[in-house]
C-alpha cells in the first residue's frame, strides 16, 4: 500500500514536471492527464496522499514561483505582511480547531496521549532521518519500542529534537532563493510525515511511513557532487567509492532488518 502511494506520487510529480516544462500544448495536456491519473491512483491507494497537492504546490513556489515577489512585498511592508500572516495562521487555526480537539479526545484507546505523541514525534522524525543516513541491521525493525517523551526535558533529547526540526524548516525558509534544491528536500520531508506523524492518534512509528517524505533526501547530495566532479576529475573515484560503500551497508542491512523481538529507539 505505501509502495504503490509512493509509486504513484512521484509518477505525479514527474508528469507535473513534464506539465511545466513542456512548451508543446497537446504534450502539456497529456502530461496534465497522466498527473491527474496518477493522483487519483495515489489517493485510492492511501489516505496520506492527499499531501500530494500540497506537495506540488511547493513545487511550483520553490522552483518556478520561488516566492521572490513574496519576499520583495514583505522586505517593503514588513507590517503589512506580519499582519497578513497573523490573520492568515488564526484563520487556519480557527477552522481547523475542531477536527483538532476531536483528535486530541480520541486517544482513549492508546497507551500515550496526545501530548505525549506531539512531544515523541520529532525524536521519531530524526531518527527517520538517521535511518536513512546510517542504515545498520541494529537500527532497523519491524516493531519500535518508543521511550515517550513526557516533558519538553524528559528525555531530554525531546526538546533538542523540537529544536532542529524547527531549525531545519527555518533553514529550508530562509534559503528558499539561495538553495532552493535544499530547501525542498527539506520542506518536503515534513510535509509529507504531517499526516502519519502529527495529531492523528495513529500508532507511534512505522519505518515504512518514510518511504515517501525521504525520496529526495539525497538530491542536493547527488548536485553538490556532480559539481565537484565536473571541477576536479579526482573527485568521481571517491564520490563511486562513498556511494557503493553506502549501497551495500544499506543493503546488507536491510537483509538482516528483519527479526523478532523490538528496538528501542531513545
Amino acid at each position: 500500500m505505501a509502495q504503490l502511494a509512493a509509486l504513484f506520487s512521484v509518477s505525479a510529480l514527474f508528469f507535473y514536471l513534464r506539465v511545466r516544462l513542456s512548451n508543446n500544448r497537446l504534450y502539456q495536456a497529456i502530461f496534465f492527464m497522466c498527473c491527474l491519473c496518477c493522483s487519483l491512483l495515489a489517493l485510492g491507494s492511501k489516505e496520506n496522499t492527499i499531501l500530494l497537492f500540497p506537495s506540488l504546490a511547493l513545487i511550483e513556489g520553490i522552483f518556478f514561483f520561488q516566492f521572490a515577489k513574496i519576499q520583495q512585498f514583505a522586505q517593503q511592508k514588513t507590517k503589512l505582511f506580519f499582519l497578513l500572516f497573523l490573520l492568515l495562521s488564526a484563520g487556519i487555526l480557527f477552522f481547523s480547531w475542531d477536527f483538532i480537539t476531536a483528535q486530541a479526545n480520541s486517544y482513549g484507546h492508546r497507551n500515550f496521549t496526545f501530548q505525549e505523541r506531539i512531544l515523541t514525534e520529532p525524536r521519531i522524525l530524526l531518527f527517520y532521518l538517521s535511518q536513512i543516513f546510517y542504515p545498520t541491521a541494529s537500527r532497523l525493525s519491524i516493531v519500535h519500542d518508543i521511550n515517550l517523551s513526557t516533558s519538553l526535558f524528559t528525555p531530554w533529547q525531546t526538546i533538542a529534537a523540537i529544536i532542529c526540526c524547527i531549525g531545519l524548516i527555518f533553514l529550508a525558509t530562509v534559503q528558499v532563493h539561495r538553495r532552493p534544491l535544499l530547501s525542498f528536500v527539506i520542506l518536503y520531508y515534513f510535509l509529507n510525515h504531517l499526516v502519519e506523524s502529527t495529531i492523528i492518534p495513529l500508532e507511534l512509528i512505522f519505518e515504512h511511513r518514510n518511504l515517501l517524505p525521504s525520496l529526495f533526501l539525497f538530491l542536493p547530495l547527488a548536485a553538490f557532487s556532480i559539481d565537484i566532479i565536473k571541477k576536479k576529475k579526482w573527485a568521481a573515484i571517491i564520490t563511486t567509492l562513498a556511494c557503493t560503500f553506502f549501497l551495500v551497508q544499506s543493503g546488507l542491512a536491510r537483509s538482516n532488518a528483519i527479526r523478532p523481538g523490538k528496538m528501542q529507539v531513545h
